[in-house]
């Protein structure tokens, strides 16, 4: 009866707070989203606050405790003069976990959604982590050159984007990107050799990780997580040819808690 009442008081409240919202001038509106925009903190450390414009973003709040065991090692096995690559950052989430846990790291965020990368530049000035979380706007890929981008979503924080694989994709809304290998990246833009990387691109990790051979051999590289899918059609079992052939071994295999799929944590034989 209570839980009644209340979802009754929400849908009459909600009605009202959207006939009120229609007698609001446009201009108003916008004065009013550009003067308060919304926020929320951040589960691992409530001083992090995340720009919210969306459902999706606001389920990036969770981030620790969807994944507390990504959160367990960019906190513990990272130190002084690491970096960090988070490849598939979205709006920033685990970056600035990096960031909070350690003082004297680089982190590059690669986020190639325009929506999600707005809020990551948002939330990078918001924290003030400017000096160590480095904004990249680029899709990562197999080859460098010109490739479309395809969106399941405009929204920020959203996942499952088609991105510069889009098999089968049906979605109109398209953006002609420069992609690059990650391996060619690292030359071209003088970046720093990763110690740890992370990545989660939504089904693209086999052509990001063919785009990072030559990487995946610095001696450097000690950690490499990769979200991917099991069965017929899933990618793990590529990756893991991949990553054992870069001599690395698998230390982990976790499941986020809303089992999109299965994160693989691999070390480096050599450092363990």
């Amino acid at each position: 009866m209570i839980k009644l009442m209340k979802r009754t008081f929400w849908k009459i409240f909600w009605c009202f707070f959207l006939v009120l919202w229609k007698c609001i001038p446009l201009r108003r509106k916008a004065l009013l989203l550009e003067q308060e925009p919304l926020h929320g903190a951040l589960d691992w450390d409530r001083s992090v606050l995340l720009s919210v414009s969306s459902l999706q973003d606001i389920r990036r709040l969770r981030a620790a405790g969807s994944e507390p065991y990504t959160a367990r090692w960019i906190a513990e096995d990272m130190r002084d003069g690491d970096c960090l690559y988070d490849i598939g950052a979205s709006v920033g989430a685990y970056s600035f976990i990096a960031a909070r846990a350690h003082k004297n790291i680089t982190i590059y965020a690669f986020e190639p959604s325009a929506a999600s990368f707005a809020s990551l530049l948002a939330n990078i000035a918001r924290n003030g982590c400017g000096a160590r979380v480095i904004p990249l706007s680029v899709a990562l890929g197999e080859r460098t050159g010109f490739t479309t981008f395809i969106y399941a979503s405009l929204f920020s924080g959203a996942t499952k984007q088609h991105g510069i694989k889009g098999v089968g994709a049906l979605s109109d809304t398209r953006q002609v990107v420069y992609a690059w290998a990650l391996d060619d990246l690292i030359v071209g833009a003088k970046l720093a050799p990763p110690t740890h990387i992370k990545i989660d691109v939504d089904g693209s990790e086999i052509m990001v990780m063919l785009g990072m051979l030559k990487t995946l051999a610095f001696p450097s590289v000690r950690l490499v997580q990769v979200e991917a899918s099991q069965g017929k059609e899933g990618t793990a079992g590529t990756i893991s040819e991949i990553l054992t052939g870069a001599g690395f071994v698998l230390a982990e295999t976790n499941r986020a808690d809303n089992f999109r799929a299965t994160d693989y944590l691999f070390r480096r034989a050599s450092v363990i």
